[in-house]
């Protein structure tokens, strides 16, 4: 795995970055699609030759706090690191522009809360009915320093 995995999104990955969405608990199409139009900011992991997508990021920028809104791996590459470098190289692009780091996670989803909080992301909200059934945690991180 080598940094230059870590790319800016492309138009030509939608078909793909669509496949990895229906992993997400809950995916937005609209929202995948904003962001690759110049409204948020979607990085890949892309390490193959040719370098088709494994996983990626997607932020929604706000006024000081982004929200990490997607992140998805597919799941024969989980593991590896992928998630990780995918969510640390978007906050280090964030951290430019914003303070804070947002992002909401199913409270049974494990393997993604200890990702986060090895991130340094920490719990500071529960949102019951987030998701259509169930609660979401939220982590946030400083960007900053």
């Amino acid at each position: 795995m080598s940094v230059e995995a870590i790319r800016s999104a492309k138009t030509d990955d939608r078909p793909t970055l669509l496949a990895l969405q229906s992993y997400l608990q809950a995916p937005s199409p609209l929202t995948l699609d904003a962001a690759l139009t110049g409204a948020g900011v979607v990085l890949v992991a892309a390490p193959n030759d040719p370098p088709v997508p494994v996983g990626y990021c997607l932020a929604i920028p706000g006024d000081e706090t982004a929200w990490i809104a997607e992140l998805a791996v597919v799941p024969a590459r989980r593991r590896e690191g992928w998630g990780k470098r995918l969510l640390d190289t978007c906050c280090r692009e964030l951290a430019a522009a914003h303070e804070v780091a947002r992002l909401a996670v199913a409270p049974n989803n494990d393997g993604a809360i200890k990702l986060y909080q090895s991130l340094g992301f920490e719990q500071v909200d529960r949102r019951p009915g987030f998701y259509d059934s169930s609660a979401a945690l939220v982590f946030e991180r400083s960007l900053s320093g």
